[in-house]
């Protein structure tokens, strides 16, 4: 676990907490910016909240991941298995020279 994982970790975590504590407590102001507002209109004040509720919740998750060390990219090559048999037959060269 690298230091940029934990402040990256820790920076979605903050960033869920607040949408999660701003859907709860029903802050109008939040629900009146623009991009909050078009959702409001469309789907209404519960269900507005219920969908930033959501967000909150899976970038706290997010979060979470990232400081135990989840990576994408790492994890995509680590099991691609045109890698696995290249690093086979890489290592078995080697054997034979």
């Amino acid at each position: 676990m690298q230091v940029q994982d934990i402040v990256v970790g820790l920076a979605a975590i903050a960033a869920g907490l607040f949408l999660v504590i701003v859907s709860a407590v029903n802050l109008q102001w939040y629900f009146k910016s623009w991009k909050t507002r078009w959702l409001d209109q469309r789907l209404g004040r519960f269900a507005s909240r219920m969908i930033v509720a959501l967000l909150g919740i899976l970038l706290i998750l997010l979060g979470i991941a990232i400081m135990r060390g989840f990576s994408p990219n790492a994890s995509r090559t680590q099991r691609c298995p045109s890698v696995i048999v290249k690093q086979a037959l890489s290592n078995a060269e080697s054997a034979f020279v």
